[in-house]
């Protein structure tokens, strides 16, 4: 699920290819950014027909840092990132892993690291045509212990063709050998104003937003959003190196306004098909299982755009 996150960043490269600057004039479109924080709060809910509670909280940074570039044609540079989610266990009470072993909730993971180095590049085929592509290394791990084993590589390419200056559609696909299983994933944005101060900005299957623009610097809408990930746990018991698979689901309104140049969104809305599985190394068996109920997000951003 994390590696559907990872397209998120990349319309960044839009403005540098003559398609995305075709509409870059009249909106700032929301992966289309120098640098992006966030940070998100899920209040404590219980689990679906189980005992006990989690809260999750999750920081996300990412940046975009040009290298070179031969004018509008040819551009490249490096992408990092970082992502941390924070989880707060209680009353899960003993539980008894698939492989026999005893846990509470003192033993499940409470710190998921995702960290990133990729390097991008983006070439023009014409003004209304450009090609992307991207590769690197990601380290997803629980940090307890960091080894080879925590690496993952990431690919990915996609194409971009605006129509007109108020239409632009991405198709692409990646793939990524993610903690010993491969996983290809397709890749579809549209960028539409459809009427003036209304646009969807749409990049599945990681987010879809309708946008109203209803004054000079700002903005309101309504954002659905996946995220989550798969993450090397400790090498020492209870867990042995198995590998744990976050994942949920956002929906609701939110807020921005322009500060100079800086972005600030503001949201909140509900938040569902959240569910925490453990694997053995390798995916071989399901160890364990925890499914929270759906609750209520509110999260804070903050992007610099292009």
């Amino acid at each position: 699920m994390r590696h559907w996150v990872l397209a998120v960043g990349l319309g960044v490269v839009l403005v540098l290819g003559g398609a995305g600057q075709l509409v870059a004039a009249q909106w700032k479109w929301q992966d289309d950014y120098l640098f992006k924080a966030e940070v998100c709060y899920l209040p404590e809910s219980d689990m679906k027909g189980d005992r006990g509670r989690v809260s999750v909280g999750r920081v996300f940074a990412e940046g975009y840092v040009p290298l070179s570039s031969k004018g509008e044609v040819l551009s490249w540079g490096l992408r990092p990132k970082v992502e941390v989610w924070s989880l707060s266990w209680d009353g899960l009470g003993q539980r008894t892993l698939a492989n026999g072993t005893n846990i509470s909730s003192a033993d499940m993971p409470s710190r998921l690291w995702g960290v990133d180095l990729a390097g991008w590049g983006t070439y023009a085929l014409s003004k209304a045509t450009y090609i992307y592509a991207e590769a690197g290394v990601s380290v997803t791990s629980d940090m307890e212990d960091i080894s080879t084993d925590d690496m993952s590589l990431i690919t990915l390419a996609f194409a971009g063709h605006s129509f007109s200056p108020a239409f632009e559609l991405l198709l692409g696909a990646g793939y990524n050998q993610a903690l010993g299983r491969g996983q290809v994933y397709p890749l579809l944005g549209v960028r539409w104003i459809f009427a003036e101060g209304w646009a969807l900005d749409v990049l599945l299957p990681a987010h879809a937003t309708l946008r109203w623009q209803f004054a000079p610097g700002l903005e309101a809408g309504v954002e659905f959003a996946t995220q989550g990930g798969d993450y090397r746990l400790s090498e020492s018991r209870p867990w042995c190196n198995a590998i744990a698979t976050w994942q949920q689901m956002t929906l609701g309104p939110y807020v921005q306004i322009g500060v100079g140049g800086l972005m600030i969104r503001v949201s909140a809305g509900y938040s569902f098909e959240r569910k925490l599985e453990i694997h053995s190394d390798g995916f071989n068996q399901k160890l364990l299982e925890y499914e929270p109920d759906d609750g209520v997000f509110f999260a804070l951003q903050a992007y610099w755009p292009i």
